[in-house]
């Protein structure tokens, strides 16, 4: 006898080539999850400090870290890259880096727009909205940094200041200078166009005081003048009376 068979149906599943679909979205799913904080989170450790608060990190290379009060440093989780060892830094710490027998790369990256490569050294940077600022202790440091779309560098010599202006420009010169003159004067200190930031910092170096300025904008104004100070409370009268400041001392 003769079969009548039913024509032959085409599954719409079939029909639908759903795999270019699901590989885009395997796609965007891996880079979501890289470009998330989630990722940032489970590859980088970050250290935060209050407004009122100074934290000591050392690095798993052996690098000391003094992360000053309102600052947030930014480090690999597990561990440096054979080539390069790169923190991110926003906020003011100071940096004694260990060399490493390989001479790997130190970076302190603080922008898009500038970073710090260490050649063997101490150094403090100072990284805000207002400015930033590097002094270099110890050793040799290298600055790169970009105008517009130009890249630049420069390098720093002990004893030298660089400051980062908000336009993008550089301006290297050398630490407000202090003397030492006999016992009943002191130290003077000569200051032309100083910050008060750099003024609070050469405190901290000459008479082992620790001073923190707590406004960024008021960190960034200047000063001239001489100025003879036997012991830091002197200094730090004759700036707040110089700027009309009040002094917290609870910290």
């Amino acid at each position: 006898p003769d079969v009548l068979n039913e024509p032959a149906t085409t599954s719409p599943f079939r029909l639908w080539n759903w795999r270019p679909y699901l590989v885009a979205a395997i796609a965007l799913l891996v880079l979501g999850i890289a470009l998330s904080p989630v990722r940032t989170k489970l590859l980088y450790q970050t250290y935060q400090t209050a407004v009122d608060q100074t934290q000591r990190i050392q690095l798993e290379d052996g690098t000391g870290v003094t992360l000053k009060p309102n600052s947030s440093l930014q480090v690999p989780r597990f561990g440096f890259r054979q080539d390069i060892r790169q923190v991110s830094l926003t906020g003011e710490a100071r940096f004694s880096v260990t060399h490493k027998l390989d001479n790997q790369r130190f970076v302190v990256k603080t922008s898009d727009q500038f970073q710090v490569e260490v050649l063997g050294t101490e150094f403090t940077v100072y990284a805000r909205k207002q400015g930033t600022n590097v002094v270099l202790d110890r050793g040799k440091i290298r600055i790169d940094y970009k105008t517009d779309t130009k890249k630049q560098q420069l390098v720093m010599k002990p004893g030298e200041m660089a400051m980062l202006t908000q336009q993008g420009n550089i301006h290297l010169r050398p630490l407000a200078p202090v003397k030492a003159i006999d016992a009943q004067k002191g130290h003077l200190f000569q200051f032309r166009d100083t910050s008060l930031w750099e003024a609070c910092y050469l405190i901290g170096e000459h008479f082992g005081q620790k001073v923190e300025v707590a406004d960024d904008s008021l960190a960034q104004r200047t000063i001239s003048g001489n100025f003879h100070a036997r012991t830091a409370s002197e200094l730090l009268d004759l700036l707040t009376a110089t700027f009309t400041l009040r002094v917290d001392s609870t910290g």
